[in-house]
Parts: C-alpha cells; sequence; structure tokens
C-alpha cells in the first residue's frame, strides 16, 4: 500500500504559494508531472490486469493540454 501523506489545508496552502503545485505549472505554462502521477497508476493497474478506460481517458486528455499548454509559452 502506497505511503500517502494527508496535509493540513495551511500546509495545503504553503505548497501551492512556493510552486509546488500542478496549477501554478499549468498556468506558469510548465510541464506537467502526468506520466509520473496517472501514468503510474495506469501502469500499476495493467501490470495487475486491471483495465483502466477512466483514467486512460484523463491520461489521454491532460496529455493534449498539456502540449498544447506548453505551445503557447
Amino acid at each position: 500500500m502506497a505511503n500517502i501523506k494527508y496535509y493540513p489545508e495551511d500546509e495545503l496552502v504553503q505548497k501551492v504559494q512556493s510552486g509546488e503545485c500542478g496549477w501554478l505549472d499549468f498556468i506558469n505554462h510548465r510541464p506537467l508531472e502526468i506520466d509520473a502521477i496517472v501514468g503510474s497508476v495506469i501502469r500499476r493497474a495493467r501490470k495487475y490486469g486491471v483495465d483502466t478506460p477512466i483514467m486512460d481517458t484523463v491520461y489521454t486528455t491532460l496529455k493534449e493540454g498539456n502540449a498544447q499548454n506548453l505551445k503557447v509559452n
């Protein structure tokens, strides 16, 4: 089982303000960590024979949106 850390609201705000946030990457036209985050879920599911049609759609949509966003810069 993955070690997931849950942040209290004030710590989450600090992360956003420090730039540790995908939204800040997006609005500043920086690459998103799509492969590391969404791709890892898909790869692990496939390893165990689990279909991920919704995650596949999310992955494709984010990759396309990220590519378009990077062209703006």
